[in-house]
């Protein structure tokens, strides 16, 4: 798929390139090109996600460009250079700091192609690595395909970005941006904006009408937020703004979707966070990062906690006080996990902290929510049959195979039996996990694996023979 975008794109610039005069401006050259992928990427279903970056760099020299990528939404970046440049690299890096794709090829074209699974601020790395006569002038454009992340009913979605000059403008002349959701008449939105940096202003419009506004929740003037029931179907929209006009920094706001018909089992939201220095503590001394979430009634919250770091210590506060925790999952030391039906409306915190006191580094946490009836839960029966023709493994016994979609907290277990053959059974998760039996007790022809699920996704189900042909 790159090399194809690649080509595509790289055709379309060398008829831009060749189209400008040889007296042309060298910052014209690069305009030219990104202006040539626009009008091509348009006809592929993309559009412009922010203005260009246009800058030089001498030979061998690097910059980096922080930029807001919303998850769900698929990503082309294109580097484009002047005719002096004959190589350019780029490099995308995830909020953490990870190298998560790249294009190091001996080209002056790089294409990065990426749908990121949360919002947050990406940094984009770009290398001269050659110029001729220094500097040379480059260009990147971001372009997006798709709606981006949608909080489905009982989910939510963060969304972190910044205020400032190059962003939209209200007439009042203050920064904003704009975010949409999906929603249907009877559901209920949640929207949460807060920042350490500026006053927020928080509006959120249906598909017709007027917006709802906020400025100071509860007198914080650093947080601002809209909760309302959803009366029109269609898509929604979120500002995100500041009070005054001209004030930058950064931000997160949250969209928390709820009730309705079709729920389905609800969304992941994924935060990545430090334990550091600086942080807020618990009275015996641990660091505590905090976060909140809107409960209601019924509904099913499984908050898995993650750290290679450190030991993770989870603790959930319901609207009444009440305290759920959780240290080792399974006895993992470096993972906490509560799976809890919500028997209360209202927000609820979730801590994330430490077994120790001081110790510090990143963590991984994931907030599923949704109904609990929407989580399958009961018995299945499959009835089945072994016989040529089937799939096979490997070694070459015929295999069914069968699937099931689970979160963490729940148990399975699976029972197969034949008086034809001797039954093997086999699970495959999520990860690395692998079950496997052959027979139960010492009987050939009944298998059982029984287990807690601890990821969520699908789940394989391999039924098969002990022996090669059996059926």
């Amino acid at each position: 798929m790159k090399k194809i975008a690649i080509g595509a794109l790289t055709c379309g610039l060398l008829l831009a390139v060749m189209s400008t005069s040889v007296e042309a401006q060298w910052e014209e050259q690069v305009r030219t090109q990104l202006d040539a992928a626009t009008e091509l990427l348009t006809g592929q279903g993309y559009i412009l996600a922010q203005e260009y970056h246009i800058s030089t760099l001498e030979q061998s020299a690097k910059e980096r460009i922080t930029v807001t990528l919303s998850a769900g939404v698929e990503y082309q970046i294109l580097g484009v250079c002047d005719n002096d440049c004959n190589d350019l690299d780029l490099t995308l890096y995830d909020p953490r700091g990870k190298a998560i794709t790249m294009d190091i090829e001996v080209d002056d074209t790089p294409v990065l192609l990426h749908t990121p699974s949360q919002t947050g601020n990406f940094e984009i790395e770009v290398i001269m690595v050659g110029c001729d006569v220094s500097p040379c002038f480059y260009g990147v454009g971001i372009w997006s395909k798709g709606g981006g992340a949608a909080p489905q009913a009982g989910g939510a979605v963060t969304h972190r970005g910044s205020l400032g000059p190059g962003d939209s403008q209200l007439s009042a002349g203050q920064y904003y941006d704009n975010y949409t959701f999906e929603a249907r008449a009877g559901q209920h939105v949640v929207v949460d904006m807060t920042s350490s940096d500026f006053d927020t202003y928080l509006g959120v419009g249906p598909p017709s009408g007027e917006n709802t506004e906020n400025d100071d929740y509860q007198e914080s003037t650093g947080h601002s937020r809209v909760e309302l029931d959803i009366n029109e179907t269609g898509t929604w929209s979120v500002i995100a703004t500041s009070y005054t006009k001209g004030e930058t920094g950064s931000y997160e706001a949250v969209i928390t979707l709820s009730g309705g018909p079709g729920g389905g089992p609800g969304g992941i939201r994924v935060e990545t966070g430090t334990l550091t220095k600086g942080d807020q503590t618990l009275s015996s001394g641990e660091y505590v990062d905090s976060y909140t979430m809107e409960g209601r009634t019924g509904e099913k919250v499984i908050i898995d906690l993650r750290s290679a770091d450190f030991d993770p210590y989870l603790i959930v506060f319901a609207p009444s006080g009440e305290q759920f925790d959780n240290d080792d999952h399974e006895g993992d030391g470096h993972r906490s996990l509560l799976s809890l039906d919500l028997a209360e409306d209202g927000e609820y915190t979730v801590a994330v902290t430490s077994y120790k006191a001081g110790e510090t580094g990143t963590y991984d946490l994931q907030i599923q929510s949704g109904s609990a009836e929407a989580i399958p839960s009961g018995p299945r029966t499959e009835r089945g049959q072994l016989a040529s023709g089937d799939d096979t493994m490997r070694s070459g016994e015929y295999a069914d195979a069968y699937t099931f979609e689970a979160v963490p907290g729940q148990h399975a277990r699976l029972d197969v039996s034949s008086s034809d053959f001797d039954t093997y059974l086999m699970l495959l998760g999520p990860g690395e996990i692998r079950q496997e039996n052959d027979d139960v007790e010492g009987a050939p022809g009944h298998s059982i694996i029984e287990m807690d699920l601890t990821e969520v996704g699908t789940y394989n189900v391999i039924v098969t023979s002990y022996a090669t042909g059996e059926t």
